[in-house]
C-alpha cells in the first residue's frame, strides 16, 4: 500500500512538473513584445528566464489586448500581461509582483506649444474652444486622462499601435492631434530604432501617469497558485539581477 502511494506521489509529481502555463503576449508592443520573425523584447526574453529554473513552461503567443482577455475569461490561457492600474475592476483578478515600471509620457510636435506635464495638459485643453484631440491606444485605459474626457474637454483618437500614432501626429496636411500619450520605452526604443518615425517630435519632461506591468491571473484557485509562483520566480529573477539585465537590455 504504501509502494502504490508512493508511485501515486512520484508520478503526481512528474505531472506537475511537466504542467504547462500557457499566456498571451502582447501584440508588437516594443520593447516589451517585438513581434517579426523572430519575438523578442522584455516579456519573451523574462519567459525563456522563467523557464531556465521553473518545473513549469511559460509558453506565450501574441495576440491584441481584448483578444488576449477574451481567452483569459474563457480559460484558454493562464496569464496575460497588463496593470492593475490599467485594466476594470483590477480586483477581479489576481496580479503579480512588479516586472517594469512603466511611465506614460506626451508626445507632441517640436513646433507646438510644450505640453510637459499633466497640469500643462489640462490647462491647454481647458483654454480651446474646441476639445483637444490625443492620440491613444485603442483599448487602453488612462485613468489621468479620464476627466477631461468626461468634461468634454479632450476628445481621444484611438490606434491600434504606437507607429501609427506617431505617423498621425507627425501628419501635418492632415494631422488634427495635438499630442499622443506613448509608454516612455516604447517611444525611447522607436527613437533608436525608426528615428524616422520621430524626427520632429518631442516628449514630455515628466510623465502623465506611472504603472507597474504585471502578470495578470484569473481569479480562481489556480490563478492564485500560479501566481504565488510565478513571483517566488521573480523575485529570483530580481535578486540574482537578471531581471534588470534583461530590461536594461532594451531600455538604455
Amino acid at each position: 500500500m504504501r509502494f502504490i502511494v508512493g508511485l501515486f506521489v512520484l508520478v503526481s509529481a512528474l505531472s506537475v512538473s511537466a504542467h504547462e502555463l500557457k499566456g498571451s503576449l502582447p501584440d508588437h508592443y516594443p520593447p516589451y513584445s517585438i513581434v517579426g520573425d523572430t519575438t523578442k523584447g522584455i516579456i519573451p526574453d523574462l519567459l525563456v528566464a522563467l523557464n531556465s529554473f521553473s518545473d513549469h513552461a511559460y509558453k506565450a503567443q501574441p495576440n491584441t489586448s481584448r483578444r488576449s482577455l477574451k481567452l483569459l475569461h474563457e480559460g484558454q490561457i493562464h496569464y496575460r500581461f497588463d496593470s492593475e492600474r490599467w485594466v476594470a475592476n483590477a480586483s477581479h483578478y489576481y496580479w503579480s509582483d512588479a516586472i517594469v515600471e512603466v511611465n506614460d509620457v506626451l508626445v507632441y510636435p517640436a513646433s507646438g506649444p510644450a505640453i510637459n506635464d499633466i497640469k500643462q495638459l489640462q490647462r491647454l485643453a481647458n483654454d480651446r474652444q474646441k476639445p483637444l484631440r490625443i492620440g491613444t491606444r485603442f483599448d487602453y485605459h488612462y485613468p489621468t486622462l479620464m476627466p477631461l474626457v468626461n468634461n468634454g474637454n479632450m476628445v481621444r483618437d484611438n490606434f491600434y499601435s504606437e507607429i501609427n500614432m506617431l505617423k498621425a501626429l507627425a501628419d501635418k496636411e492632415h494631422g488634427q492631434l495635438s499630442a499622443v500619450v506613448i509608454a516612455e520605452h516604447v517611444y525611447d526604443y522607436l527613437l533608436r530604432s525608426r528615428p524616422e518615425l520621430v524626427g520632429e517630435l518631442v516628449k514630455s519632461n515628466r510623465p502623465i501617469d506611472t504603472a507597474l506591468y504585471q502578470f495578470q491571473f484569473p481569479k480562481t484557485d489556480n490563478g492564485r497558485i500560479n501566481m504565488l509562483y510565478t513571483n517566488r520566480l521573480l523575485d529570483k529573477l530580481r535578486r540574482n539581477g537578471e531581471l534588470e539585465k534583461i530590461v536594461n537590455n532594451y531600455t538604455q
